[in-house]
């Protein structure tokens, strides 16, 4: 897939997608994730305002959507 946005934009859904599943594996498997949380935060850190933005157009979505729901097709067809 052609990398169409800056390489943030894919790093922040990176980001959050990793904070999910960290914390679907601890509310599921009862696994303390605190070392991927970390990462997946600071991740999300590096990649701001992209972050935020990505978070803000799933919450304001039409569709029911959530972070795992969405890919980097998505991304590319919401920002770009």
């Amino acid at each position: 897939m052609d990398k169409s946005l800056p390489e943030q934009a894919y790093n922040a859904l990176k980001g959050l997608k990793a904070q999910a599943a960290a914390v679907n594996d601890q509310i599921e498997n009862g696994h303390q994730c605190r070392k991927a949380l970390s990462e997946a935060q600071q991740l999300m850190a590096a990649s701001q305002p992209w972050t935020s933005a990505i978070v803000k157009k799933l919450m304001s979505s039409k569709e029911p959507l959530s972070v795992e729901d969405v890919d980097d097709a998505w991304l590319v067809k919401v920002f770009a």
